[in-house]
């Protein structure tokens, strides 16, 4: 069962994603972005690790920052994030590494986390 549902809406994509950590909501967030935008993988789909340190002044604003952050990746890299593996995880820190694979594109374009 996955720890989120994608919702319905005019505009935008929505997302809600359940976790009784602050670590399995945000890896709930992120996975849950990520089956809505339904990446292609590419040919080379190894497993790559991308580390990752993020301050906020709260768990909401650490939350996008955190999703920010991994589509930046994404754009970069060329890569869908699936999995993160927790260094740390705290209502204003989160650090460790995105765990992802090649693709060739996605169905949906995501821009940005609000």
């Amino acid at each position: 069962m996955h720890r989120y549902e994608i919702l319905p809406h005019t505009a935008d994509m929505i997302v809600r994603a359940f976790g009784s950590t602050r670590a399995g909501l945000l890896t709930a967030a992120l996975q849950g972005m990520f089956a809505a935008a339904a990446p292609a993988y590419g040919e080379k789909a190894e497993k790559n690790e991308r580390k990752f340190a993020i301050e906020a002044k709260d768990f909401q604003s650490l939350l996008i920052d955190v999703l920010n952050e991994v589509l930046y990746l994404s754009d970069v890299n060329h890569e869908a994030y699936e999995d993160v593996k927790f260094t740390l995880a705290t209502d204003t820190k989160a650090e460790g590494a995105f765990i992802g694979r090649a693709v060739s594109g996605f169905d949906t374009e995501i821009k940005a986390a609000t």
